[in-house]
């Protein structure tokens, strides 16, 4: 398993575990990118508890909402963001 979630971060999997992954970021004069590494970061026993952490992960890492409505939008983005990945993914296996 190799699913991409947006720009930063990828489920992968071993015999035993749903892993968690996040691009890591390298420096170059000066300044940080992203570079083409990802880090474990969580495991998990299956998809659907990988994708509720990495939403939480998300929020509480990324999400500079002000007010209830603009962090009801940022969850609703980052749920579709993760769907999508993931349909993609099966579509890729099933074909």
């Amino acid at each position: 398993m190799n699913i991409m979630i947006g720009n930063d971060y990828k489920l992968t999997a071993d015999m035993h575990n749903v892993i968690l992954n996040r691009r890591t970021m390298t420096v170059v004069d000066g300044v940080e990118v992203p570079s083409d590494n990802f880090k474990q970061i969580a495991f998990y026993p299956n998809v659907p508890i990988a994708c509720a952490a990495l939403l939480t992960k998300d929020i509480l890492s990324s999400s500079e909402a002000e007010s209830i409505q603009e962090l009801m939008e940022f969850v609703k983005m980052t749920e579709e963001q993760i769907l999508t990945a993931v349909k993609e993914y099966v579509k890729e296996v099933k074909a």
